[in-house]
């Protein structure tokens, strides 16, 4: 937990006015617009806007007196808003730029001419003074527009001049300005747009000659749509639920016009860089998540496939050892056979080189030599492939 400071009041109002309210807060851990409050609550005056450029440019501004109590009472600095900031899911630096623009001292002011107007101001002044009007007085804007203001002439001007504040005010806090308009914000890019609103406007219809042709009309008032000189400043960036409690519009109202509304804008584009920010890094994470489990996935169908290989690799060579035990018995099995024919036939005599039984044993023999696993296999017409449908079945396979 942050530490308090307790000073009198005569001491903060001496500090107050030594340095600008952003520095003194600061340094005791404040928020600027929390150290306004407290300042507010024990009737201690601040520096008013312009007091601090006055004084860089050498002139010694008035200070205004600090109202006098009874009793010059302690003051804990703690901020009132000191929750909600550290809650805040923006980030520390960010809520403190959001914090800036509440001061009086960043307060956006609007030129009364356009000279000097930022450069693209001026381009699109040259634009849209040249450009026709629809049937509702609205300049009609180009294909390719250097900004994105839809108004009519009328308002052009104001349009132009808030725009041309707010671009300086932009750059100033070291921001991108480029055509559209799109603002750059810590990487982020963002689009805007300031748009005209029209109302409907009504006349008196024109009365109905008794005397002549009878002409239908149903009401006795004309409507038309024409140009309110009201606007709205809108971010055109932001998705329908992860921007949520951003603010994306900005209006001119009964109590408030955009002009005094400019520092709430610029707070409104750096919450909203900030959140795609937040979005993008969040959308990369669960796409670095998504990678991880696909490598993952792959890994294991990868291991799976090689297990079944070794497994298929290891039973074809049980198969093929069980194979060769069973035709090393089956050629015991045959030898023995053959030597029991030999001894037959020799009870009678021996046994001619040429005779039936002779082509025999040597026959059964090499059946023998390719049924054993542990002797060279002679040829056989038993290995030659036949191109018949109906391949008659082996007698038995060698294998080693």
């Amino acid at each position: 937990m942050r530490a308090t400071t307790t000073l009198k009041r005569s001491e903060l109002y001496r500090l107050v006015w030594q340095q600008p309210m952003l520095h003194l807060a600061k340094t005791y851990g404040l928020s600027d617009v929390g150290l306004a409050k407290i300042c507010r609550k024990h009737d201690i005056p601040r520096p008013p806007r312009g007091y601090w450029a006055k004084l860089q440019h050498g002139q010694k501004p008035a200070q205004t007196p600090l109202p006098k109590r009874d009793h010059d009472e302690g003051i804990e600095l703690r901020d009132p808003d000191e929750a909600s900031l550290s809650s805040s899911s923006l980030g520390e630096e960010v809520a403190q730029k959001i914090e800036d623009e509440r001061q009086e001292e960043m307060k956006i002011e609007v030129a009364d001419n356009l000279r000097g107007s930022h450069e693209l101001v001026s381009q699109a002044n040259q634009e849209l003074q040249n450009a026709s009007t629809d049937r509702h007085k609205m300049i009609i804007q180009p294909d390719r527009p250097v900004l994105n203001i839809i108004t009519s002439k009328g308002s052009l001007r104001r349009a132009l001049l808030i725009t041309d504040a707010l671009f300086k005010a932009l750059e100033q806090r070291g921001y991108t300005v480029a055509s559209g308009p799109t603002i750059t914000i810590g990487g982020t890019t963002l689009r805007f747009s300031m748009t005209e609103s029209l109302e409907t406007q009504r006349e008196p219809a024109e009365a109905h000659d008794l005397d002549g042709p009878y002409t239908f009309g149903h009401s006795r008032f004309n409507e038309k749509r024409v140009p309110s000189g009201r606007f709205t400043l809108e971010i055109l960036e932001g998705g329908p639920y992860w921007t949520e409690g951003c603010q994306r519009t900005w209006r001119d109202t009964k109590t408030k016009c955009l002009e005094d509304r400019l520092n709430s804008f610029v707070a409104g584009m750096i919450k909203m860089a900030a959140r795609i920010k937040e979005h993008e890094e969040e959308l990369e994470r669960q796409a670095a998540v998504r990678r991880e489990e696909e490598a993952r996935r792959e890994e294991e169908a990868r291991q799976r496939a090689e297990k079944r290989k070794r497994y298929k690799a290891e039973q074809a060579r049980v198969n093929t050892l069980l194979l060769q035990a069973e035709n090393y018995q089956k050629s015991r099995q045959v030898r023995e056979l053959i030597e029991a024919v030999r001894q037959a036939h020799s009870a009678d005599g021996a046994i001619e080189p040429k005779s039936e039984t002779a082509q025999w044993i040597e026959w059964a023999t090499r059946q023998a030599d390719r049924l054993d696993p542990l002797r060279p296999s002679p040829p056989s017409i038993l290995d030659e492939e036949i191109d018949e449908d109906d391949e008659p079945q082996r007698g038995f396979r060698r294998t080693w």
